[in-house]
């Protein structure tokens, strides 16, 4: 769990961060992708970093499990449409306003949930 969360955060970072710098910088797609790799690296580290410790408190908890039900959300949102339905013009949109931020706050929620039932 701890090794797939962290690849999926650090794979959400990657293609966000490379898609705002393709778009910022269109000339620059080698910087693009160098930066986006050194953001995903810190990304994946720091969730791996996180998932490690014995006891986080019940914020980093609840942080941790928003984090992943956002990046599971945007990444199902954003390349589900992709692949079922390649000529569909707004697919990629379903990712970015629907699926992440309630994938977010469903994260956040059974993180919150699962803290209060394993500690009475």
């Amino acid at each position: 769990m701890r090794w797939m969360t962290s690849l999926t955060a650090a794979a959400a970072a990657y293609l966000m961060t490379w898609l705002a710098a393709a778009v910022l910088l269109p000339g620059a797609a080698g910087a693009a992708t160098l930066g986006a790799l050194v953001v995903a690296s810190g990304v994946g580290v720091a969730t791996f970093r996180a998932f490690g410790q014995d006891s986080p408190g019940r914020v980093r908890t609840v942080a941790i499990g928003a984090a992943v039900g956002l990046v599971s959300g945007f990444l199902l949102g954003f390349i589900g449409p992709m692949v079922f339905d390649p000529a569909g013009a707004q697919g990629p949109m379903l990712g970015l306003f629907i699926t992440g931020p309630l994938g977010m706050l469903a994260g956040a929620g059974i993180a919150l949930l699962r803290g209060r039932l394993r500690r009475g």
